[in-house]
């Protein structure tokens, strides 16, 4: 967690998830029923292990990845623990997927190239 890429300025991965966590501590002091957080995909993996309750510590043992796009949701239930109901959830974007994936075969059809998916049309 403290291990130094090398790039001057940048933070470590142990400074980052110190920063998350307080934002999230943050956002739990608001007097909201329900909130809305946007964050950056590398951000996940501290919002969620915060949210559980996992030490800071141990977060290097742990990596979600995220989707452009992706909704995770986090709640508490009655008792008021806390619950990590989906990740990474990205079915809303299949309607604009679709098309967008259709209009690239077609480019690739018309330059003569093969998609990523190894197809030209």
């Amino acid at each position: 967690m403290d291990h130094d890429e090398g790039v001057p300025g940048a933070e470590t991965r142990a400074a980052f998830a110190t920063r998350v966590y307080a934002a999230v501590d943050g956002i739990l002091a608001r007097p909201a029923e329900r909130q809305v957080v946007v964050t950056p995909g590398f951000a996940l993996t501290f919002v969620v292990a915060s949210w559980i309750g996992m030490p800071l510590a141990s977060t290097g043992y742990v990596n979600l990845r995220a989707t452009s796009g992706g909704i995770t949701e986090l709640a508490e239930d009655a008792h008021f623990d806390s619950q990590v109901v989906r990740v990474d959830d990205v079915g809303h974007l299949d309607r604009v997927r679709a098309p967008a994936l259709e209009i690239w075969h077609k480019v690739c059809q018309y330059l003569g190239i093969r998609s990523r998916e190894g197809s030209t049309g």
